[in-house]
């Protein structure tokens, strides 16, 4: 069966993921390793991390996958902004270990008006020092990104030539966010437009580095570099679009996490309407 989640909440203990889980029927997950705005966090109480374990062993056909604090920017090319992104990544790693979690989701970060070549220098030179310094198992997958700011890995190659110039490259995959893509400029949307993404990204990074999608409608159109995501069908790349990218056969064996927006009744009704159009379309 293929596998589709959420990302769901740890308020109140890593282990409150599962209850999410079980409410929503998914067989994959994302989680936070901490606090998504905060630098530091305090360790995992003993026991959510037992219980942790516990859940995790009762549920092993169950994907857990991370994403990385938002305030990470492996490109930061100030002093203060790099050691403190540095420390936060190098933790995350750890706490991925702690909880044997194969991958962390981390955007490339933000050149902040330097340049994309030495943006990129920077963001190896940190991934590999957390890596090192953190002597973890976890992976981290880079996450394609819109092209908003001056953000990097809106360009497959920005993302092949990370993984292509580190050290641990044996470590490193990629997330796909079709609501990033698609606002990049790769509009999949198309037979012609299908089959230049996916070339373009084989030719870039390999086709065999593509771990994670996360599955994304977008407010805007292809190319805006506006990174809003949709609801499923609701959005710019369409009910078609997305249905042309889950039939894709490239992508078929790939976990799907919904990074959709939260509204409705309560805090699942709207996951709820997303996870059956999807499963629609799968089973069709």
């Amino acid at each position: 069966m293929r596998q589709i989640g959420f990302h769901v909440s740890i308020a109140g203990g890593v282990h409150k993921a599962f209850e999410d889980m079980r409410e929503l029927e998914i067989n994959a997950f994302q989680i936070f390793l901490k606090s998504s705005n905060r630098w530091e966090d305090k360790p995992y109480a003993q026991k959510d991390l037992e219980r942790f374990k516990y859940e995790q062993r009762s549920h092993a056909h169950v994907r857990i996958f991370a994403h990385s604090a938002y305030l990470i920017n492996p490109a930061a090319d100030d002093k203060i902004n790099r050691t403190k992104s540095l420390n936060a990544l190098t933790d995350e790693l750890k706490r991925a270990q702690l909880l044997d979690v194969d991958w962390i989701v981390l955007h490339p970060g933000s050149h902040k008006g330097t340049g994309i070549d030495s943006g990129l220098e920077r963001a190896v030179e940190l991934i590999d020092a957390a890596f090192e310094k953190s002597e973890s198992k976890a992976g981290i997958l880079l996450e394609t990104t819109s092209g908003q700011g001056d953000s990097l890995g809106c360009r497959f190659e920005d993302l092949g030539d990370i993984i292509q110039s580190s050290q641990f490259g044996e470590k490193l995959g990629v997330c796909l966010d079709t609501c990033h893509v698609f606002a990049a400029g790769y509009d999949f949307t198309t037979p012609a437009g299908m089959k230049s993404m996916i070339s373009d990204f084989d030719r870039s990074i390999g086709i065999d580095r593509l771990k994670l999608v996360h599955l994304n409608d977008s407010k805007f159109e292809a190319g805006s570099n506006k990174d809003r995501h949709e609801h499923i069908g609701k959005g710019k790349i369409g009910i078609d679009g997305i249905e042309r990218f889950l039939r894709e056969p490239a992508f078929n064996q790939i976990p799907l996490i919904l990074e959709t927006p939260k509204e409705g009744e309560d805090r699942y009704s709207s996951d709820r309407q997303n996870l059956k159009k999807v499963k629609k379309i799968l089973q069709s």
